[in-house]
């Protein structure tokens, strides 16, 4: 592709490209846009984990509520059947 030059290392293995910017503008603007948009994927992918994560104890502890408050219900009906 015109515009284009590869970085080599020394056994001749590219490991970079270089973009002429006046050639490829388009080029550029797509490759960021694509970075932008993985980095949005990813970062939306975790932020729904954590709220999952987050919603699961928010439950657990919902669930412990409720047993202690039926415990305490328990503990009180005993009290007064003794």
């Amino acid at each position: 592709m015109e515009g284009l030059s590869y970085v080599t290392d020394d056994s001749g293995k590219r490991i970079a490209v270089q973009i002429d910017l006046a050639k490829n503008a388009a080029l550029w603007d797509a490759f960021k846009q694509f970075v932008a948009d993985h980095d949005n994927k990813e970062t939306i992918n975790n932020l729904n984990q954590a709220e999952t994560g987050y919603n699961q104890i928010m439950e657990k502890i919902k669930q412990l509520q409720e047993r202690k408050h039926l415990e305490t219900i328990i503990a009180e009906l005993e009290a007064l059947l003794e």
